[in-house]
């Protein structure tokens, strides 16, 4: 795979003297390496999964224009030597980015500092994306979830883990399985129609990262130098992307938000209909989420490169649903 990796950095004029796998790949299915090239300057090349060309050229369109407006903390994606963003090989879509900088340790170095930055970085990205696409309609992201509430209770009856080996690889699945079935329907409902009346309600819609958690967030000393993947990006809310970061680094930790709110509102002020959905919508994640990672490992039979790191998303989901469900 090796001289794969190097053959697709030429297309992009890079000569790759050294090529290490990428210890973050995500979830996605896409496959990330770290490139050394001349003169000390490294790159990621990543082969991604599931997107089409348009897609990627969008994504990239953003990116690039985010990286104009002084957002040096996103990867900036290089040209081929035709001139394209990506390169195809008939199979595979590929791209090469400049590697940023950093460590996804907000975790076990949290601090007040950080969580600013990071917020306020945030809220650059999403002004400077706001100028390549800017839209007012309802919310994809929105019906998505009300729609996955709404069928909520079929399908988690129709969830049963038979599987001696997955439950052996994912221990937590049991115990977040019968989690869900123990949401009580009055608290579904609750969500559903509470969410309903947004799922028609104009919004302002722009590009917004979606997959925007822990491990995408890298960070030198006090500050956020780099955010990673943007497979997912589509346009929505930003109230999307403020739900799922907060979730993930400050969960069940609600003073955090409101601070992490506030530095964020000081570069990019938060529209009153985007601030309530932002409350809204985490114990609704929280559900979903639970709901597709048992889909996907039962269901669906998807493999992951790092079951670890599957079981260790599957615990913290489990932890929080203790804390939002069943006090």
């Amino acid at each position: 795979m090796q001289s794969t990796v190097k053959d697709v950095a030429l297309k992009f004029g890079i000569h790759a003297e050294a090529v290490t796998p990428a210890s973050n790949s995500g979830f996605s299915g896409a496959e990330v390496w770290r490139i050394s090239a001349d003169q000390g300057k490294q790159y990621s090349v990543k082969r991604l999964a599931n997107m089409t060309e348009d897609h990627l050229a969008w994504i990239h369109r953003v990116l690039l224009h985010t990286i104009v407006c002084d957002c040096d903390f996103v990867p900036s994606p290089q040209r081929t030597k035709d001139g394209m963003s990506f390169h195809t090989d008939g199979d595979s879509l590929w791209e090469v980015c400049t590697w940023v900088p950093g460590e996804a340790d907000f975790e076990t170095n949290p601090s007040d500092k950080r969580l600013s930055h990071a917020m306020k970085s945030l809220a650059k990205f999403h002004q400077s994306a706001a100028q390549v696409n800017f839209d007012f309609r309802p919310s994809d992201g929105v019906r998505a979830r009300l729609d996955g509430l709404m069928n909520l209770k079929e399908t988690v009856k129709s969830l049963h883990i038979s599987s001696k080996a997955t439950v052996d690889t994912y221990p937590t699945l049991n115990s977040l399985l019968l989690q869900l079935k123990q949401i009580p329907s009055q608290k579904r409902k609750s969500l559903a129609d509470k969410l309903s009346k947004f799922a028609g309600q104009t919004l302002p819609l722009q590009p917004v990262i979606r997959d925007l958690w822990h491990d995408h967030l890298l960070f030198s000393g006090e500050q956020l130098t780099g955010l990673v993947d943007f497979d997912a990006m589509q346009m929505d809310s930003i109230s999307l992307d403020l739900t799922r970061c907060l979730g993930s680094i400050v969960p069940n930790k609600f003073d955090r938000w409101k601070f992490a709110l506030q530095a964020y509102s000081s570069v990019r002020p938060i529209q009153p209909a985007e601030l309530e959905l932002i409350g809204l919508l985490d114990p609704i994640n929280i559900v979903l989420s639970s709901m597709n990672w048992i889909k996907w490992i039962v269901v669906e039979k998807r493999q992951f490169e790092n079951p670890m790191a599957v079981e260790s998303r599957l615990k913290m989901l489990k932890d929080r649903m203790s804390q939002l469900w069943l006090t």
